[in-house]
């Protein structure tokens, strides 16, 4: 989907103002529309250099607070990194054990707690926001209430908390707010209310739950009592394919925002279906990613988790038309080489 004009007009008089705010240098004007250095889509990032400094690296998820300002990445480190909306590092801290692995999810719970799918040592963490651990759900195992590889967990309105899971089963729970298991879905295969790696989520307002369904290559739309409803995407849907959406968002008013893995791009579509914008695709340049792990959006923003690039970043998100302007922050380290992942279809 091609920017409209007046779309373009917003988004970089967005970037302007948010490049002075990340840089502290007031720009001279309004970027020119018709710059060839700046094409639809893409602009010279800045980079939160207080993040990279830090030691981010492939940053997996990304979680938003819009209310308190914060925004929480989700490092292969085994740390949590929690930056302002404009990019500098507040704080970081280690997760509480890292030693079999690090985990592969992070959410935000509404009263401000961290949500971590704790995938190998199967069980979902809620923190605080400096990293106390305030309660453990789950064990190994097969039964309710019980994980094998948790991905990815999302609150629901009513708190109560959907988990998806991989590895010895392909399928999702949903637990009490106190971590009791309430549901117990899904299952390995291509059918629909089938899975083959759950690997990301996102609660709507009125309680359905979009599931990154990502190597049946779509999403999958479950009501609040966890029945299928529709799917988005699919390995061979025209336009609408998808290639291992690793993550999904929902946008200001409702637009399903997804991290195509597998082909290096943040995609936009309605919540019945249709596409409406895409964004990115291989490379190291700003707007360009190495195979995105993780999406979130906040206070008119999208965030990407660019995991092969090793940083993440922001691009302006219209709230009316939902198309994207021009990148205007990106943090973690330097563009590196990155390794010619395939997409992963088991533990990394």
């Amino acid at each position: 989907m091609k920017p409209r004009p007046g779309l373009v007009a917003v988004a970089l008089a967005a970037a302007a103002g948010l490049l002075w705010a990340a840089t502290g240098e007031k720009p001279s004007g309004p970027p020119d529309a018709g710059a060839s250095a700046a094409p639809p889509g893409r602009a010279e990032p800045a980079v939160w250099t207080a993040a990279r400094d830090a030691g981010l690296t492939s940053p997996r998820c990304v979680a938003a607070d819009a209310a308190r300002g914060r925004v929480f990445v989700l490092g292969t480190d085994g740390r949590v990194y929690t930056c302002d909306l404009h990019g500098a590092l507040l704080s970081s801290f280690p997760l509480p054990d890292t030693s079999r692995g690090n985990p592969q999810g992070i959410a935000l719970a509404r009263n401000g707690d961290l949500l971590v799918a704790d995938t190998h040592y199967s069980r979902i963490l809620r923190l605080s926001a400096d990293g106390r651990v305030r309660a453990a759900h789950g064990r190994r195992g097969t039964g309710p209430g019980e994980f094998d590889w948790p991905t990815a967990v999302a609150e629901a309105p009513d708190g109560s908390l959907w988990v998806s899971e991989y590895g010895l089963q392909d399928r999702l729970q949903k637990l009490s707010a106190d971590g009791a298991p309430l549901l117990l879905l899904g299952g390995s295969g291509p059918a629909p209310g089938q899975f083959r790696r759950p690997s990301g989520l996102a609660v709507a307002a009125d309680g359905e739950v979009y599931v990154a369904d990502a190597c049946n290559h779509r999403v999958q739309v479950l009501g609040p009592d966890g029945t299928y409803r529709r799917s988005i995407g699919g390995e061979d849907a025209g336009e609408a394919s998808l290639s291992y959406p690793y993550d999904v968002a929902l946008g200001p008013a409702g637009e399903v925002i997804l991290a195509e893995y597998g082909a290096s791009r943040v995609r936009v579509f309605s919540c019945d279906g249709r596409p409406l914008a895409s964004l990115g695709g291989p490379g190291r340049a700003p707007g360009l990613f190495a195979c995105p792990w993780g999406v979130a959006v906040a206070s008119g923003l999208l965030l990407v988790a660019d995991t092969g690039n090793h940083r993440v970043q922001a691009f302006v998100l219209d709230a009316n038309v939902c198309g994207f302007g021009f990148v205007v922050s990106g943090c973690g380290l330097p563009p590196r080489q990155a390794a010619n992942a395939k997409p992963q279809t088991k533990d990394p």
